[in-house]
């Protein structure tokens, strides 16, 4: 399972997907993002350079519609494994689940989407909590989720923009310089990649729960601090000294 990960064929090929969610799970997502990473790369050659960015936007528009229609044969028929099998990689493992709000995050970055992103921040909350209350009533009017697999779609949409509209607001404010917000944002990739195989063992143990939530934090800076700072660095430097050995005649 872990060469599998390592692979990321389970990102492109349902097929491979079953066990990739041993172990340590939330490392699917990163799994996922490793694939995203090339694509952007590989978009960017393609299309962006080439004026052809529209492109992409046909791409992701055509990836969720794709996974409206896994959601609406999951909806349809919830007793198939068949379907309850490929809405479960398409949601958590599936690179063209991925794609649609990956490009998302990525226009955010852009200065005039994200000041139109923020100004819609009021809308699309509100939107989200309409939506979250159309699942809530589903589920305890039916009390089968998966019915509303379709609806469940459209709100991860709207989800998506809202988080990308909450980022650009947050981008635009001044942090107290004793605020601890920072202190766990800097570390938060260290925190997501070991979080699940910490919080299992210590929650194993029986450490009461907010002892537990103090040390994941504190040991994904450390992990942090001694093992992903340093090697960012060093592939901040490897880029230097390749810029550089370019650019000699």
């Amino acid at each position: 399972c872990m060469a599998l990960k390592m692979s990321t064929l389970p990102a492109i090929v349902p097929n491979f997907h079953a066990c990739t969610g041993q172990a340590n799970g939330p490392l699917i997502t990163v799994m996922v993002e490793a694939v995203l990473y090339a694509l952007y790369a590989l978009f960017s050659w393609a299309f962006i350079w080439r004026g052809r960015e529209r492109w992409i936007w046909w791409i992701c528009i055509a990836c969720w519609l794709i996974g409206m229609f896994i959601a609406t044969r999951r909806a349809v028929d919830y007793y198939s494994d068949t379907n309850e099998f490929i809405y479960n990689w398409w949601q958590n493992s599936s690179v063209f689940g991925f794609l649609p709000f990956w490009w998302l995050g990525a226009l955010a970055v852009n200065r005039r989407a994200a000041a139109t992103l923020s100004r819609w921040w009021g809308w699309l909350t509100a939107a989200l909590i309409v939506f979250s209350l159309l699942l809530v009533a589903w589920w305890r009017i039916y009390d089968t989720p998966s019915d509303a697999s379709a609806l469940a779609q459209i709100r991860q949409l709207v989800y998506g923009l809202w988080i990308a509209a909450l980022i650009c607001r947050i981008d635009g404010m001044k942090l107290h310089a004793f605020n601890p917000l920072p202190f766990i944002g800097v570390s938060g990739y260290s925190l997501y990649a070991i979080h699940a195989p910490l919080l299992m063992y210590l929650l194993g143990v029986g450490l009461a729960p907010l002892l537990v939530l103090v040390a994941v934090v504190v040991a994904s800076f450390v992990f942090y601090q001694a093992i992903e700072r340093p090697f960012m660095s060093l592939g901040t430097k490897l880029a230097h000294h390749r810029m550089r050995s370019g650019a000699r005649p």
